[in-house]
């Protein structure tokens, strides 16, 4: 495991080069250039061992060296075309038939369960997985362990699809998944991803089967997109987002400078119009964050009482750990496995156009938790 004994023995390396540095270079200027060569590369590599410790992004040292866990890839046409079982499911790339959005990108993600191969009549619910940023697709296979988890769920007779789409235009963009500025993101995932896997895949193409997710900067837009489009998504899995847009507070350069700023930036705030939603359709909303995650740890309370008031059946979980991966593997594990189940026809929600204040829900329990559990609502 990458952990801090192993970034502490890092820097003392590190520090030891240095030394030998410090000792050599005067009188032995060979030996002192190897040695301060290998202590500035040390000195990045230390640097970003630090940075990954931090974020828990890699958290085996196999997965620095490119170590897939479960999950295993092949080109689309191979997949498609092979009658060859996959016991641990397989990833591939979907293209996606419309407009980009100016993401360069035109494909998605997706991970397909054992189920999509054994049994070539059944279709399949579809988690969408919104990534974070700074932050890519491949970052649910690498550092969220998306296919483990999808793959436990796949064995234990709730088996679903994954779609990872782009939804930023590189490592340090941040859309919101909103339509703004420069991209219309929100048009590009509701409009194209969407009908693009449920042409080209076997799906279960209605609102019950769909889940949208997301961490950090894309548990906002698994929150937004989910609340804003309740006829295309039936459960929301909201983990670490913020209840708002934030875009280093400039909302002009998220949406650019219109007339209408203020009311665009409200239609895309949850917690400003969630007190306000219709009470059906019911959308089923998992929200979970750090115990020492202040800010998002702030809007899941606030959307869990909220979204309880507006009539929608919520669960909340805290659990120890901050903003990091750390967190967001166990979280999503364990909510996925509650979204598919929901899906699956689990949880139901047949009162609520009647009763839109007390709707009692028919919500399935969450799973029993990994790791410790310090706080845990069931919300109705």
């Amino acid at each position: 495991m990458i952990g801090r004994g192993f970034v502490i023995g890092l820097m003392a390396f590190t520090a030891t080069l240095w030394t030998g540095w410090w000792l050599s270079h005067r009188k032995r200027r060979g030996v002192g250039f190897g040695f301060g060569v290998a202590a500035i590369v040390m000195t990045l590599v230390a640097s970003l061992a630090v940075a990954n410790a931090s974020f828990a992004y890699l958290p085996r040292l196999g997965d620095v060296f490119g170590g897939r866990g479960q999950w295993r890839s092949a080109p689309l046409r191979i997949v498609l075309a092979s009658s060859t079982t996959r016991p641990f499911g397989i990833v591939t790339t979907l293209p996606v038939v419309g407009d980009a959005a100016h993401l360069g990108s035109a494909h998605t993600l997706v991970w397909l369960p054992p189920q999509y191969f054994s049994d070539t009549d059944a279709r399949f619910p579809v988690v969408y997985l919104m990534h974070g940023s700074p932050g890519a697709p491949v970052d649910w296979l690498r550092a969220a362990g998306a296919a483990d988890a999808a793959l436990a769920s796949a064995r234990a007779g709730r088996p679903a699809i994954l779609a990872m789409p782009r939804v930023s235009r590189g490592w340090f963009d941040d859309s919101e998944c909103v339509n703004g500025r420069n991209q219309q993101v929100e048009s590009y995932v509701v409009r194209a991803v969407v009908p693009s896997i449920d042409t080209q895949l076997r799906t279960r193409p209605d609102r019950e089967a769909r889940i949208i997710a997301g961490v950090s900067a894309g548990g906002f837009c698994a929150l937004n997109l989910g609340l804003r489009h309740r006829d295309v998504w039936g459960t929301i899995l909201d983990l670490s987002g913020f209840d708002h847009p934030t875009y280093g507070g400039n909302m002009a350069g998220l949406f650019g400078r219109r007339s209408d700023l203020r009311r665009v930036v409200a239609r895309n705030t949850p917690w400003r119009y969630a007190a306000d939603l219709a009470p059906a359709p019911c959308m089923h909303v998992w929200l979970d964050s750090g115990d020492d995650d202040g800010p998002a740890l702030r809007s899941a309370h606030r959307m869990a009482d909220l979204l309880t008031s507006a009539g929608q059946p919520t669960q909340l979980r805290v659990r120890p750990g901050g903003h990091t991966y750390g967190v967001w593997r166990p979280a999503l594990a364990q909510s996925m496995a509650w979204g598919v189940a929901v899906a699956d026809g689990a949880g139901s929600c047949p009162t609520c156009a009647a009763h839109p204040p007390t709707c009692q829900a028919n919500v399935p329990k969450p799973p029993p938790a990994s790791a410790p559990v310090l706080h845990l609502r069931h919300r109705r």
